[in-house]
């Protein structure tokens, strides 16, 4: 994509194998660069730590360390957290297994699948729509419920009911847009929402159509699958994720349909019964809707799932 976006200095370094570090300092790396991930002492490499101005919204104030380059776009990941960061393969990429390729058709009902190629014959719902890409606000260390997700428990739980996410329980009551003292947040320093553009964890560079704009993310406290089971060892960044779109503009964020135009979906989008179960295939039982059921979530959840069959007759 780098070259398309008039940042063919940056790619041109990203395929050398020898770029430098960020504080210049001469370091061996890969071709196309090492993994962004979070505690791999790769967070020196210097082009996953420069700003594109093309993924910045000039809202958003956001910006240097903890974080590596920030991100305000975000791809769609569909309308259910399982699967939402190892797609088709285990967390050792192993492709071959043949549960996690059922998983991750059932699960991964957006235009992006983590670690597949997309096409847009993919898109059998009609790119005018399903939404490819959306807005999100990044973190700016102050508890905003939006980007600093909370831990939320099982996985099983959340995706029987994704209201648990943003809980009154844990919001404060006063100050509805961050967390009250007690919700247990997830940030670290490195890892918050729209932190590394490079990384494809849905905390960096996700959304889904799950909850309405603006609304609370959290993250499971499971996440990849080993080809038996959920990995509870997981990564904070690695574990499923419910993750909003959102911005700081007024009562809303901008979302990139599939066929180029860009539409301003409002926090008050019809978002069907925000505590009906998701479509939620884990090892070989169904833990939430049965897969190829519409989804549940109103005229959002149709705009976030690329092959459902789903009629939208709404204006958004």
């Amino acid at each position: 994509m780098l070259p398309f976006v008039e940042a063919q200095a940056l790619w041109e370094q990203i395929s050398n194998p020898n770029a430098p570090n960020k504080d210049g300092s001469a370091a061996t790396r890969p071709a196309m660069g090492p993994t962004p991930d979070n505690g791999t002492g790769n967070a020196n490499y210097g082009p996953w730590n420069t700003e594109l101005p093309f993924l910045r919204c000039p809202s958003d104030p956001g910006l240097g360390l903890p974080s590596a380059g920030r991100t305000n776009y975000a791809v769609c990941l569909g309308d259910s957290i399982v699967s939402s960061t190892d797609g088709p393969s285990t967390h050792q990429l192993n492709k071959k297994n043949s549960i996690s390729g059922q998983m991750a058709r059932a699960n991964c009902r957006g235009v992006f699948v983590p670690r597949q190629k997309s096409r847009f014959r993919d898109i059998l719902d009609g790119l005018a729509n399903t939404a490819m890409m959306g807005e999100i606000v990044t973190d700016l260390g102050d508890r905003d419920i939006r980007t600093n997700p909370r831990s939320a428990g099982a996985t099983s739980a959340v995706a029987a009911d994704p209201s648990i996410c943003g809980s009154a329980t844990f919001v404060d009551a006063t100050r509805p847009q961050f967390w009250a003292t007690g919700a247990s947040v997830i940030n670290s320093g490195s890892i918050g929402r729209g932190f590394r553009w490079a990384d494809g964890n849905p905390i960096y560079s996700g959304m889904m159509t799950i909850s309405p704009p603006n609304k609370a993310a959290c993250v499971s406290d499971e996440g990849m699958y080993d080809g038996a089971a959920l990995m509870a060892t997981a990564s904070a960044d690695k574990r499923y994720s419910l993750v909003p779109s959102g911005s700081r503009h007024q009562g809303g964020c901008h979302v990139l349909m599939s066929d180029g135009a860009v539409a301003y979906i409002t926090d008050s989008i019809e978002a069907g019964n925000q505590s009906s179960p998701m479509v939620a295939l884990i090892h070989n039982s169904n833990s939430g809707l049965a897969p190829g059921s519409k989804s549940p979530y109103g005229l959002w959840g149709k705009l976030g799932t690329k092959a459902s069959k789903e009629v939208i007759g709404e204006e958004f």
